[in-house]
This record gives structure tokens, C-alpha cells and sequence, in this order.
């Protein structure tokens, strides 16, 4: 028997969910609100599908660090890297179209901020107050008082 004809395939898809956390130095732990999460998926023509379609790429984590996205099935990387945490690449494989669960953990990223507080004849100030404004909310667990210092007798801070 021949068949001639048109034929509509559907591409098949499910549903990753997951919750983005980090791990790190108290308070800088917890759920990441405001992630982006990309996919990229193993192969190139479900790439392409991704690419050539309404499918999204990438999604945002809620105020919970969740995410849900729609893809194509089959296997994917998963990849987190908001400001402030090191970059989190991860393969979820044999995705059906009942889904699949992958949560992502990522790790803080922070430093010392150390110096001075001197005054215009180059003296150091003693019990100077040292402030950092953390207008970006890159780490929502973190408190005003975690970013405050004040100089020693020496007028050095350390934050």
C-alpha cells in the first residue's frame, strides 16, 4: 500500500519544574527569586524547535525560586547563573510528557570589602560607620546589618 499525502507531526512536550536554592554562609541561603533559567536542549533539532517556535528558552524563578518551563522532550542542560552565585550547568535527561523535576543549587559568590576612613589631612577616623546599600536584592536573606561595619582605633573596617 503507498501513501500519498500531507502529514502533521506533533512535536511532543513537557513540563520542567523545579526550585532554584543556594547554599552558602548564613544568611546568603535559600530560595533565588529572580533567576533566569535557560535550556538548551541536547539535540539539535529540538534546539531548533525551541528556537524556531513560541516554546520559550528561558523562564524566571518566582518569589519562591521556583520555575516551570514547557520543552521539547528528550534531554536537555539546564543553566542558572544570577548575579552573585557561581553559574550552575546541569543535564536532565529522558524528560516525557509527564515531565520531569530537576531543583538547581547554586553557590554565593562574595568577598571582604577591608580599608580606611581618613579625612582630608589623611588622619584615620576612629568608629566611623561603613555602609553597603544592597539595592538589587541579589541576596534576599541577607540583612542591612550583614553589610555594616565601623573602623577600629586603627580606623580600618571589614565587611
Amino acid at each position: 500500500m503507498d501513501f500519498t499525502g500531507d502529514t502533521a507531526l506533533t512535536r511532543l512536550t513537557g513540563t520542567l519544574n523545579g526550585t532554584v536554592t543556594a547554599t552558602g554562609s548564613t544568611p546568603i541561603s535559600g530560595d533565588v527569586p529572580g533567576a533566569t533559567v535557560e535550556i538548551e536542549h541536547k539535540n539539535k533539532t529540538d534546539q531548533n524547535l525551541i528556537d524556531d517556535t513560541d516554546l520559550p528558552s528561558s523562564t524566571q524563578t518566582d518569589s519562591n525560586g521556583e520555575y516551570s518551563i514547557d520543552i521539547p522532550t528528550g534531554n536537555v542542560t539546564v543553566t542558572v547563573q544570577p548575579d552573585g552565585y557561581s553559574q550552575n550547568d546541569t543535564n536532565v535527561t529522558n524528560i516525557g510528557t509527564d515531565g520531569a523535576t530537576q531543583d538547581i543549587e547554586l553557590t554565593a559568590q562574595f568577598g571582604e570589602l577591608k580599608g580606611t576612613v581618613e579625612n582630608t589631612d589623611s588622619e584615620r577616623i576612629t568608629d566611623a560607620n561603613i555602609e553597603i546599600r544592597d539595592e538589587t536584592s541579589i541576596w534576599p536573606n541577607i540583612d542591612s546589618s550583614d553589610l555594616e561595619a565601623q573602623t577600629n582605633s586603627s580606623g580600618w573596617y571589614t565587611i
